[in-house]
């Protein structure tokens, strides 16, 4: 915030106050004058209703005296008709007399003796109220004169029993006079409710409202209490403040409303004056505190420019102008700026050198959280190589001390089986523990993690079931192939030190799109997810925000360096994907990989090994073979003797180019890592210039000898005479047809 704007803000601190304190005021004398008005229209509507139920029992008393004629407690209907008619000479009055099964026995509106219907308008009140009391109807529409209408009926008594009723038909109209006479304010409303809700009278508008139902918020005041007063909006649109009482004795209900602005414009004139006030301070208040801000923030600026300068590097000079705070500063600016220059040579060595050496170190890290995946597989893969070398032992006592040859077969293909797995089991060891750097590549998840699988059975214990479900049809990735195994890797050792007691590992892989933003602000899009979840004893809750924190672990100290999760994660950001974990005490812990799918065009790799080369068929040829092992050349030489080749053995490098000198030979078959004066790499290169001619292929068990070999054929041991044969006779090819 600049110093203009904070001087502002205190200008408004300072006026607002006020004006907030003026606003309460306000608001405290609308709820009293609120308070006063209701109070005032509860009043008016008591007085009101008293006078409409006077008007009621003034017609009340006119029936009563009716009924007590005697020319109707004789049964003179003729006499009691002229005097009925005499006794009610307005127009909009009408006295019916019925029996009690309803039927008109005398209309004052009818001649008399002409046929009459039977009335319905008391029906419904006499079953509730009894045919002794005096009723008043809701509003009805007059059959004969099809006017809006209301009548009050009394019973008619002879020797104290009830004969006949007495009624009195009026217009609705007649009601209004009574309310046109109170003396109330032009806006106000007066209306007569009857007790279905249809309005009997009213002060404004009768010819439009009356006979009509009151609005709904009105009908449930009604419902709720007797009298009261509510805020609502009138039939005609005008919101009001409304009082409603009963009219006693009637059913019905009388209602006076004042418009709501009567009272809003009495505030709103206070508050117009009050705010003018207010904005007029306000105004001054900001012109002032703009001019005060307008002295300071030039100086200020002037400093910004400044400390720009310095930031790029630049030295300055401090002005002899502004505020004598500002001076100070321009001055320690310009100290700062000449040892900020001095110092950014120096900077930028050194950062160049924090930036190899984080390198360095990132690949060193790497390195040592597979070396220390590999300590942690030691015990699994020392007792599968164990059993192998088991395997292979007993093989060998059979074929030297049993003489049927079926189970000497049979011996000698268990052992040819054990050699194959720990040839694979060797391999994955090797290329896992290579010192390798990050080289991303399009993987076939599937075959690449399959391929992978004895591995990870190494590092299980036998209590551990191991289950894998890599279906058909998963996308590809673009992830380092090592890194991948690694994590993978690490989290079966997480989860086989999470079961100690035993128990189960699921590693399964799928296809999921995600569609918004998903776990850890995973973006949109389609990935491979690796799920990987064990029964173990789970993570407990405190924990779970910590596990993917380098160096952190739940583990007793010497059981784990804390790298193990902390590379799974970092390998699943760096391939853009994330990792997540849910855990439980007691409930198993579940890892979860999301890789990015990739949609490269390269090559993508399986992870399994080339197919092998169909069997070649050749003419017999010399083969120079060259090996130092003497167990190896005692087993390897009549082998291949055996397949028809001709053998000539060197127990190194120097040996091996004598013999070349000395004999025709077609093809040499050498081990890379010997002793002496050259290894087989030295020889195949002196080959390559003397006897380009003569093919070579080498064989190494040793995975740091391969990165020098790209252009040479190289067979992995331990490999099968029949692989030694197929090589050869394949370069032979490949020779002969470069040369031709």
């Amino acid at each position: 915030m600049s110093i203009r704007s904070r001087l502002l803000a205190l200008a408004l601190a300072i006026v607002l106050p006020g004006l907030l304190g003026a606003l309460w005021g306000l608001y405290v004398l609308y709820q009293q004058q609120t308070h006063a008005a209701t109070k005032n229209l509860s009043e008016i509507a008591g007085a009101v209703a008293a006078v409409v139920e006077r008007e009621l029992s003034r017609r009340e008393a006119t029936l009563q005296t009716l009924a007590l004629s005697p020319a109707l407690q004789r049964g003179d209907l003729a006499s009691f008709y002229e005097f009925a008619k005499a006794a009610t000479p307005s127009y909009d009055r009408t006295v019916v007399l019925t029996d009690l099964s309803s039927q008109q026995q005398l209309n004052t509106r009818v001649p008399l003796g002409q046929p009459l219907p039977r009335s319905t308008v008391f029906r419904e009140l006499r079953a509730k109220v009894g045919d002794d009391q005096t009723v008043l109807s809701d509003l009805y529409l007059a059959p004969i004169a099809q006017q809006l209408s209301y009548a009050l009926q009394v019973p008619v008594l002879r020797d104290g029993k009830v004969v006949a009723h007495l009624a009195m038909g009026s217009f609705a109209a007649s009601l209004q006079k009574a309310l046109q006479d109170q003396r109330l304010p032009k806006a106000w409303n007066a209306s007569i409710v009857d007790r279905k809700g249809i309005i009997v009278a009213r002060r404004i508008a009768p010819e439009q409202f009356v006979g009509k139902t009151a609005t709904p918020d009105f009908l449930a005041q009604l419902r709720a209490r007797r009298e009261g007063v509510f805020q609502t909006v009138r039939l005609d649109g005008v919101e009001t403040f409304t009082a409603f009482t009963p009219i006693e004795g009637t059913g019905w209900t009388f209602a006076v409303s004042m418009p709501k602005s009567e009272i809003d414009t009495q505030i709103m004139a206070a508050l117009n004056v009050t705010v003018m006030l207010t904005s007029v301070l306000l105004v001054l208040a900001m012109l002032a505190a703009t001019y005060v801000g307008l002295t300071i923030s030039r100086p200020i600026r002037h400093l910004v420019n400044l400390a720009a300068a310095v930031g790029r590097g630049e030295r300055i000079r401090a002005p002899a102008q502004g505020l004598v705070e500002t001076r100070m500063v321009a001055h320690e600016l310009q100290h700062a700026s000449e040892r900020i220059s001095t110092a950014s040579a120096v900077m930028a060595q050194r950062v160049d050198e924090a930036v190899h050496e984080s390198k360095r170190a990132q690949d060193a890290l790497l390195q040592n959280q597979k070396l220390e995946a590999l300590g942690k597989l030691t015990g699994g893969i020392a007792h599968d190589f164990n059993n192998l070398l088991q395997t292979i032992s007993a093989a060998i006592e059979v074929a030297l001390r049993v003489r049927d040859p079926e189970a000497v077969k049979t011996a000698m293909q268990s052992g040819k089986r054990a050699v194959e797995r720990a040839t694979k089991l060797t391999r994955q060891l090797t290329t896992f523990g290579r010192g390798t750097v990050s080289a991303p590549a399009v993987l076939d998840l599937r075959s690449h993690i399959n391929e992978f699988r004895d591995l990870i059975e190494g590092a299980l214990r036998r209590d551990i079931e191991l289950a894998f479900d890599m279906p058909e049809g998963l996308w590809p990735v673009f992830v380092d192939p090592v890194q991948l195994e690694l994590a993978v890797l690490n989290a079966a050792l997480n989860a086989r030190d999470a079961m100690p007691n035993g128990g189960r590992l699921e590693i399964r892989a799928a296809n999921e799109t995600v569609a918004a933003d998903g776990a850890d602000g995973l973006p949109v899009g389609d990935y491979v997810r690796v799920r990987i979840s064990d029964n173990g004893a789970g993570i407990p809750p405190e924990h779970l925000p910590r596990v993917f924190e380098p160096f952190y672990s739940t583990k007793e100290v010497g059981r784990g360096s804390g790298l193990g999760l902390a590379q799974i994660y970092g390998f699943a950001r760096q391939s853009d994907g994330t990792a997540t974990i849910e855990s439980a005490p007691g409930a198993g812990t579940t890892l979860c990989l999301f890789l990015p799918r990739s949609r490269r065009q390269e090559a993508v790799r399986t992870g399994q090994p080339p197919a092998a080369s169909p069997r070649v068929e050749g003419a017999p040829c010399t083969v120079l073979f060259v090996e130092d092992d003497e167990l190896v050349s005692a087993v390897m030489v009549p082998g291949l003797r055996a397949s028809g080749l001709t053998v000539i053995t060197a127990g190194d490098a120097v040996s091996a180019l004598a013999a070349l000198r000395t004999h025709d030979i077609d093809a040499v078959l050498s081990d890379i890592v010997m002793p002496g004066q050259g290894d087989g790499l030295y020889l195949a290169r002196e080959m390559r210039l003397t006897r380009p001619d003569v093919p070579i292929v080498l064989a190494t068990g040793y995975s740091d000898a391969l990165t020098a070999t790209s252009s040479f054929r190289v067979l992995l041991k331990p490999y099968t005479l029949e692989d030694a044969r197929t090589a050869l006779f394949e370069e032979m090819r490949r020779v002969k047809a470069s040369t031709a």
